[in-house]
């Protein structure tokens, strides 16, 4: 990625979050020679002043107020065709939402990981990040894999981006849910049965594993359900994509001794939210929310 301009593009939704959220950028900014940061907020409460009040980054940087259409992945779109208006198509973007470490708790490691990959890897059409594999071959309309980039943090370059003419939302992806409480219409029928399964063991299925907003499919949870669905499949949909493109998928290794470090700060954290002490997430989030 050094020899583009980097782009980092932000989506934005939680007051609460923005202290560890500029830490965050400020890790990035010190580490990677960023050309643009593009704020892009989905939460009218979170307005220009207060993402840009202080000096969180050293370099150029722009702030957009988002309807929140398409969750954080039409955020990403829009700040990523700023990003075009203003330096061009030659650009890598790194690529991040708010929810970034807080509802895991060892974003230290990670983010470490992250930009150490980016930094240390020379390899073109790639994409960076934490990736994730299915038991079964994914399949969405005619495009199909097994394993997928968290949408969180993503380090995508110019090459990868220009595989998928820079189209990171896919609009047309949000009719492939159904606001019902009816599973058989929940899914359309351009989804094959392993996507389904996934989707529905993440949402519908309450336990350690599943999304921490995860209930049973209901007339009352079915509008929640189907716009957190629309967003695990942008996220899927998105890596299909770079997938048949031929992009490289490239992990965020843990050094042994993150490992170690993280997994301690996991064993604290799951004790004190069992206790009630703590449970990392802001009270009140909007009603479209995405991790």
């Amino acid at each position: 990625m050094k020899e583009r301009s980097i782009v980092v593009v932000a989506a934005l939704y939680y007051e609460a979050y923005l202290p560890r959220f500029k830490e965050v950028v400020r890790s990035i900014n010190v580490k990677m020679p960023v050309e643009m940061f593009i704020f892009v907020s989905n939460n009218s409460r979170i307005n220009e002043p207060k993402i840009l009040s202080d000096e969180i980054v050293n370099t150029r940087r722009s702030f957009i107020l988002h309807d929140n259409t398409g969750a954080e992945f039409g955020a990403y779109q829009a700040g990523l065709e700023h990003a075009r208006k203003v330096l061009g198509d030659d650009i890598s973007a790194i690529i991040l939402n708010d929810t970034f470490g807080t509802h895991v708790g060892v974003e230290g490691e990670f983010l470490a990981a992250f930009l150490r990959t980016l930094i240390q890897n020379h390899e073109e059409c790639c994409v960076v990040g934490r990736i994730d594999q299915a038991r079964r071959r994914l399949a969405i309309g005619p495009y199909f894999g097994s394993r997928w980039v968290r949408s969180n943090l993503i380090g995508i370059d110019y090459k990868a981006l220009q595989s998928i003419d820079f189209k990171i939302y896919d609009s047309e992806i949000e009719g492939f849910i159904k606001q019902s409480e009816y599973m058989e219409e929940f899914f359309c029928s351009d989804l094959n049965r392993a996507t389904i399964e996934h989707i529905s063991n993440w949402l519908f299925v309450r336990n350690e594993w599943s999304w921490y907003g995860a209930e049973e499919l209901s007339a009352t949870s079915a509008e929640r359900l189907s716009r957190k669905a629309r967003s695990v499949l942008q996220e899927l949909f998105f890596s299909l994509r770079l997938e048949a493109r031929g992009v490289a998928f490239l992990d965020t290794k843990l050094t042994k001794h993150e490992l170690c470090t993280a997994l301690i700060k996991r064993i604290v954290r799951r004790t004190a939210g069992k206790l009630g002490l703590f449970t990392g997430r802001a009270s009140g989030p909007p009603a479209q929310r995405r991790t």
